[in-house]
C-alpha cells in the first residue's frame, strides 16, 4: 500500500531490499505530491514510506491533518487482453473506496483512467501507482500468448 502522495517514475535500480514483498511489486523511485513543487522521494524514506504507505507519522513531507490512507492494488483476471485491476483507497487500514479497471500492454492505458474516477486521492499518483503494480505484475508474471 504505497502512500497516496507517491507518484512512481521507474523501478530503483538500488532497491533497500532487493527481494522484499511490497505493494507495487517491485521497489521504485518517483516523486512527492504532497507539495507543489514535487520533490523526488528522498531515498532514506523511499522504502518505508513512499513503497509502503502510511507514513503519516514517519515522513515530514506527509501533510498534516490528511488522514493516514494508502493505495492497494488487487488483480482480479488475467488475459490476453491484460489485467483487471481492483483499486482500493484505505484510511486507517480499513478500505473506504475502490473501483476496477482494466490495464492493456498493447496500449499501456487504464480504462477507466484512475484520474477520472472520483475519489478523495491524488489521482495522478493513483494512475501512476496501478501503472507501475501492472507492469511489474506482468514482468513476473506475462501474459499467455
Amino acid at each position: 500500500m504505497p502512500c497516496p502522495f507517491f507518484e512512481p517514475r521507474a523501478i530503483t535500480p538500488s532497491p533497500r531490499h532487493a527481494h522484499a514483498r511490497l505493494p507495487l511489486i517491485d521497489e521504485y523511485d518517483g516523486l512527492c505530491r504532497a507539495r507543489a513543487d514535487l520533490p523526488p522521494a528522498p531515498a532514506e524514506r523511499r522504502f518505508e514510506c513512499c513503497n509502503h504507505g502510511y507514513s503519516h507519522s514517519l515522513c515530514d513531507l506527509f501533510p498534516a491533518g490528511h488522514a493516514p490512507s494508502c493505495f492497494r492494488y488487487t488483480v482480479l483476471a488475467q488475459s490476453e487482453a491484460g489485467l483487471e485491476i481492483l483499486c482500493i483507497e484505505e484510511r486507517h487500514y480499513a478500505p473506504v473506496r475502490w473501483f476496477s479497471t482494466r490495464y492493456s500492454p498493447s496500449t499501456g492505458a487504464l480504462d477507466p483512467d484512475p484520474a477520472g474516477v472520483s475519489m478523495d486521492a491524488q489521482p495522478l499518483a493513483m494512475r501512476a501507482q496501478a501503472l507501475a503494480f501492472c507492469r511489474s505484475f506482468l514482468e513476473r508474471f506475462p501474459l499467455a500468448s
